[in-house]
């Protein structure tokens, strides 16, 4: 249903609809019928072994995506505009208006973020709104006629009132099911920065996740990469940025009441990966503060963790993190 042309294959496993998919002369009525089908299996309660770009699932709920949303697709160019958001750009030249330039069928074309866009140009003032149009149209208009096909057929089955109040995780669970997730391949295969395997914090850490549901698992996992699934080979294939990283655990500041949070990025070929490269999930130390959170960056699927005092408010600190959707997002 989904591995055609219709589909841009982002990851593995990971699909959107691709924008030059107007080459089938019948797409739109191909998007139409995959609304179908996956609406009928979600009104059935029968999962689907298809993931998709965490922004179409965005797309189906009516959720607007943003900026952290292009990671997804084109990892670089979402560094360019976090680049951008942190920076003064006022006085460095780099000559950026309202428009960019798109590739259709092998032919660059310029396209205008907003009408006259091409003379209007980006300034410290004015970037926030720069960033979020160029977000939506390649993540949204550049496949706008795609989208509406396949909810059109997707809403057959499934209202849209039926889902609104459920996040663009949540439907990724209900389509496709709750991964089981082995914990001694994850601890195999986690990195330490700032602790050790016999730090206490460490050792606290494991045990509860070793209690906790599988639902728990999957939040946690999410949270921290940004994915519901595990590579194929299991956490040993987490890549990121400048080759194989693994999941990492460090050590950070402690603050009061501060929560876990992360930063997503992507998968590739089934592997998990960062801005540059391989990236197994890290547990990193931050310095403690009371009632401090756990952070995440995921895009080096780093879990940044407190040295918290005892394994309760670790657990409980953790748990506020995960309910709460606190997440956090960086392009470390």
């Amino acid at each position: 249903m989904v591995y055609s042309n219709n589909w841009q294959y982002i990851s593995w496993s990971t699909f959107q609809p691709n924008s030059n998919s107007a080459i089938n002369p019948d797409h739109l009525n191909y998007f139409r019928f995959a609304g179908q089908i996956l609406g009928l299996c979600l009104y059935h309660k029968q999962l689907i072994n298809v993931y998709f770009t965490r922004s179409f699932y965005k797309h189906i709920l009516g959720i607007p995506v943003n900026y952290t949303d292009v990671a997804s697709i084109d990892p670089d160019y979402a560094k360019n505009l976090q680049w951008i958001l942190d920076h003064d750009i006022d006085n460095l030249g780099l000559d950026l208006t309202f428009s960019v330039e798109t590739d259709v069928f092998g032919v660059m074309q310029e396209v205008e973020l907003k009408p006259g866009g091409s003379h209007i140009t980006v300034t410290e003032e004015n970037k926030t709104e720069y960033a979020q149009l160029v977000t939506e149209l390649r993540m949204t208009r550049a496949i706008q006629p795609q989208i509406n096909s396949f909810l059109s057929g997707f809403h057959q089955y499934i209202p849209q009132s039926l889902i609104q109040m459920f996040d663009e995780y949540e439907l990724e669970l209900m389509m496709s099911g709750i991964p089981e997730i082995d914990i001694s391949d994850w601890e195999k295969h986690t990195e330490y920065n700032g602790y050790d395997r016999q730090s206490p914090v460490i050792k606290w850490f494991w045990e509860i996740v070793e209690d906790f549901s599988q639902e728990n698992r999957v939040l946690l996992l999410q949270f921290t990469t940004g994915s519901s699934r595990v590579p194929f080979g299991g956490f040993a294939k987490f890549v990121g940025g400048g080759g194989p990283q693994h999941f990492t655990i460090a050590i950070v500041p402690y603050k009061e009441h501060t929560l876990p949070t992360a930063s997503t990025c992507y998968i590739v070929h089934g592997k998990f990966v960062g801005g540059g490269g391989p990236q197994h999930f890290t547990i990193a130390i931050v310095p403690y503060k009371e009632h401090t959170l756990p952070t995440a960056s995921t895009c080096i699927n780093m879990l940044k963790m407190p040295e918290y005092k005892s394994k309760t408010e670790l657990h409980n600190r953790l748990m506020v993190a995960l309910q709460c959707g606190n997440q956090g997002y960086a392009f470390a």
